[in-house]
């Protein structure tokens, strides 16, 4: 559901371009902040102790995917926002 609102919001025909991109990228952003988020509940742990997570320096793979998701989706909202963006 997430990816379809994404999209959705993503190609949607607007006049409120800023409101459409903000959207856009906070459906994008909520699956990747709900996984950070999810060792704030207690009793919980960060990974499943059944798989061993690998890590580029000391850090597992999975936050360095979730850094690179929210920079990507940062970017393009960012680069969507500008004053001299072109929507096509």
């Amino acid at each position: 559901m997430l990816g379809v609102l994404t999209l959705a919001f993503t190609w949607a025909r607007t006049t409120d371009k800023r409101l459409s991109t903000l959207a856009m990228a906070a459906f994008a952003s909520v699956y990747f902040i709900a996984q950070v988020l999810a060792i704030a509940y207690p009793g919980t742990a960060f990974f499943d102790a059944d798989s061993p997570q690998p890590r580029i320096l000391g850090v597992a793979i999975q936050l360095w995917f979730d850094a690179l998701v929210f920079a990507l989706t940062g970017l393009g909202a960012w680069f969507a926002l500008k004053k001299n963006a072109r929507w096509a």
